[in-house]
């Protein structure tokens, strides 16, 4: 996979430049290897279309993530979410969650369009529902392995998970149902439709990332948080990302 092999990379020069959008950057690629090791476990009813949307919505965070790096402005919910790095009261969890809202409700969504002819995409729904649990796997992982280090982390894991409800109103299944409703508006539209619909979908997206970014009552104990995160990034980086 040639997209894992560049999201490795850009992985450790995030890590090397000791820059907090590696967060995300190893999380997503803990995320492709888990992938790569289920399609070849042939999980998948359909294995090649499952590592075909894997690398087309990696390839667009890549994408989005160079435009940023170049000084340039990606689409507003990446825009917002890598601007964030420089948040140095962030939690390492909004960190991620902010690269996952973008990623699941955008990227997700137009990769499998991209991916599924409009008269195949209901047969692909199985195998889409396969690639969120695995997302759903890795981020029980990262979050478990977080609060071992930070016990703190622990206590907020509930809130900060995103499986069920929480102040931060960032949830995997309901970002799962938004990434495959875009999917079924992209479907059979031509590139110049599909402008409209990611506009849509991208506002709503950018304002749920200022609701993971600045979650009211949540700021003080999530600053509580953030006090006792030990470590540097560099290391936390690394203890996201597998070896």
């Amino acid at each position: 996979m040639e997209a894992l092999q560049s999201l490795q990379a850009l992985s450790a020069k995030l890590r090397e430049d000791r820059d907090r959008k590696g967060y995300f950057a190893a999380y997503l690629s803990r995320y492709a290897l888990r992938l790569r090791d289920a399609v070849a476990a042939a999980e998948f009813e359909q294995s090649a279309r499952a590592e075909r949307v894997c690398v087309s919505a990696v390839q667009r965070y890549l994408e989005n993530t160079a435009i940023f790096q170049q000084g340039g402005r990606p689409i507003s919910s990446w825009d917002y979410a890598l601007a964030a790095s420089r948040d140095t009261w962030l939690v390492v969890a909004q960190h991620i969650l902010l690269g996952l809202n973008a990623h699941l409700n955008l990227d997700v969504g137009s990769a499998v369009a991209s991916a599924c002819p409009p008269e195949e995409l209901p047969g692909f729904r199985s195998d889409f529902e396969k690639l969120c649990g695995v997302h759903q796997a890795v981020m029980e992982e990262v979050w478990t392995e977080l609060g071992q280090l930070w016990p703190a982390f622990a206590a907020a894991g509930p809130v900060l998970r995103g499986a069920g409800p929480t102040l931060l109103r960032f949830r995997l299944p309901r970002a799962f149902e938004q990434a495959w409703r875009l999917a079924q508006e992209l479907s059979g539209l031509k590139a110049a439709a599909r402008g409209p619909v990611l506009d849509r979908y991208n506002q709503t997206t950018r304002q749920l990332a200022e609701v993971i970014r600045h979650p009211g009552v949540l700021n003080v104990p999530l600053m509580s948080v953030r006090l006792i995160e030990r470590g540097d990034i560099a290391e936390t980086i690394e203890l996201i990302q597998p070896p």
